[in-house]
């Protein structure tokens, strides 16, 4: 990790040789690093990729190896902070947030109350055993996770695209144990 934190104190463009899981081998990738993150105990680089444009985030795990460029990069004020400010996790999909509504059931709502899904949370109500947040982000995996974490103790109410997504995981995961 440090030859890669030198690069992004260096503005060094990197040459990447990156393997995505499933892929039967590494893709050469030329990128502007800028930060190193950590996300549920896996580190990410986030940079940007020359080919693309476009920022990406590249897990640590996958970079089979890396050369540094001749050239430097000039630092665009990217602040990371604000990049990953309306996502949970490194994965930061190119689509607006959104509004998420949450209801917690069986008292998980006590532990969502004291420790936030996301600095965005607000409460919407509270019955009995009932809560319901709301949360304004990008929905991208590691939000579908971490929801799923949560089982038959929330139930998302909004947006439906989200709710929708939720039902199908879950649907997929109980054919494992009725088939």
């Amino acid at each position: 990790m440090q030859p890669l934190y030198q690069a992004i104190r260096r503005q060094q463009v990197l040459r990447l040789h990156y393997r995505k899981f499933g892929a039967p081998e590494a893709d050469e990738r030329i990128v502007h690093p800028f930060v190193l993150k950590e996300y549920n105990h896996r580190w990410f680089l986030l940079a940007r990729d020359q080919d693309f444009a476009s920022v990406s985030t590249f897990a640590l795990d996958r970079i089979v190896s890396f050369e540094p460029d001749s050239r430097t990069y000039r630092a665009e004020g990217l602040n990371p902070t604000d990049f990953f400010s309306e996502v949970i996790g490194a994965t930061v999909p190119a689509v607006a947030a959104e509004e998420i509504r949450l209801l917690f059931r069986s008292g998980r709502g006590e532990y969502v109350l004291t420790k936030k899904l996301h600095h965005s949370q607000l409460e919407i109500s509270r019955t009995g055993e009932e809560l319901e947040i709301s949360l304004r982000l990008r929905i991208n995996r590691e939000l579908e996770t971490v929801l799923l974490g949560f089982g038959e103790d929330v139930e998302v109410l909004a947006p439906s695209s989200l709710r929708e997504r939720i039902k199908q995981r879950l649907q997929r995961a109980a054919g494992l144990y009725f088939s």
